[in-house]
């Protein structure tokens, strides 16, 4: 049964771990992502203008009106000084088709004080390009990328939570296999009985001396040690 186990352990930890790269890395590079975003798009991330801000219902009726197409979804509530002010779109339902209308952006940038806008891009789209590197290495962190199919964009999502109970389980399943094996030592056969008579001398017997047999604490401290030598 313990076999079984080993192998258990061993092959879910080597599927596990290919996923746990990507998402370290990942995770590692989207702890700075709005600072990353930042250095690497200052033209969407900055502005030089100074002054009173317009309301930020305001700008998101002027997003609406220049495409019609679009809904705004996301209205930030406060902007720092020299900073955009970003915006959250979806598309609308064309009424035609009954489908959503095609925009090839979900976010916008305008200068809070100004009114103008400095641009667009679709948060998230599977490109290196410096305007959405960081996005996509955040939706990649949480869904793999992986395409929407029979209507259902969450697969990605799903495989996660699947691979992070694999991992709760697998957890499991080592910690069994640090338990120590129950183990029965025999005496050695050249330990005379402490009892036998020995002629002709007046030597009293010897005590033979026997290993003792580690406790079951004993045997299961190793399993959590760090072996730092060869051999060891």
């Amino acid at each position: 049964m313990r076999s079984v186990f080993v192998h258990l352990h061993r092959w879910l930890g080597l599927t596990i771990a290919g996923f746990l790269f990507i998402s370290d890395i990942t995770g590692a590079i989207i702890s700075w992502d709005h600072e990353l975003d930042e250095l690497l798009n200052p033209h969407l991330t900055e502005v030089q203008s100074r002054g009173q801000a317009i309301p930020a219902l305001e700008i998101a009726r002027r997003i609406e009106a220049a495409n019609p197409h679009a809904w705004v979804t996301f209205i930030p509530l406060l902007t720092q000084s020299g900073e955009s002010a970003t915006f959250g779109i979806s598309p609308r339902v064309n009424p035609d088709t009954e489908q959503l209308f095609e925009l090839g952006y979900n976010q916008v940038f305008v200068d809070p004080i100004t009114g103008k806008e400095l641009g667009k891009r679709e948060w998230g789209a599977v490109s290196l390009s410096r305007e959405n590197l960081i996005s996509f290495l955040y939706k990649l962190h949480y869904s793999l990328h992986i395409p929407e199919t029979w209507g259902i964009d969450r697969w990605g999502i799903w495989l996660l939570g699947i691979i992070a109970m694999i991992w709760v389980l697998d957890c499991f399943f080592g910690f069994y296999l640090t338990l120590p094996l129950q183990r029965h030592q025999r005496l050695s056969e050249t330990n005379a009985p402490l009892n036998r008579a020995i002629p002709h001398t007046n030597l009293k017997p010897k005590l033979s001396t026997q290993r003792t047999e580690p406790t079951w604490w004993e045997r299961w401290l190793p399993a959590w040690q760090v072996c730092w030598k060869n051999g060891i």
